[in-house]
C-alpha cells in the first residue's frame, strides 16, 4: 500500500527536520483499516482525516499520517522488515534516506 500510494517527507521547521509518512486513498473503509493496523500491528494511534484533492479541490481524500520520528521507524521496520523483494526500491531507498538524513538509521 505504502509503496504504491504512499509518501515519505523531511521538512525543515524553524530549524528542527520534520518527518512525515502518509497514505492516502479516496476509500473511507481501507483508511480506516490502515488506521486499525496501525494501532494494532504498531501501537500508533492514528486516525484518518479528510482532504480535499484534485485540481478544484472537490475530490474527497482520505489521509493516515505519522508524524513522529519513533512512529516513523516502526512503520519502517514493520513495513521492510521481511521485503523480499515483493517491494518499489524507489520508495525504500527514499524513506532509508529520510531517516538517515534524521540520524535515526545509520
Amino acid at each position: 500500500m505504502f509503496d504504491g500510494d504512499g509518501s515519505a517527507i523531511v521538512r525543515s521547521k524553524r530549524n528542527y527536520l520534520e518527518i512525515c509518512v502518509q497514505i492516502g486513498t479516496a476509500s473511507l473503509a481501507l483508511a480506516e483499516g490502515i488506521s486499525s493496523l496501525y494501532k494494532s500491528e504498531l501501537g500508533i494511534d492514528r486516525p484518518p482525516y479528510l482532504c480535499r484533492a484534485g485540481d478544484n479541490k472537490i475530490l474527497p481524500m482520505w489521509r493516515v499520517n505519522i508524524y513522529t520520528r519513533s512512529d516513523v521507524f516502526k512503520f519502517f521496520e514493520y513495513v521492510y522488515q521481511d521485503k523480499g523483494y515483493c517491494y518499489m526500491d524507489r520508495k525504500y531507498q527514499n524513506l532509508k534516506q529520510a531517516l538517515m538524513r534524521l540520524g535515526l538509521i545509520i
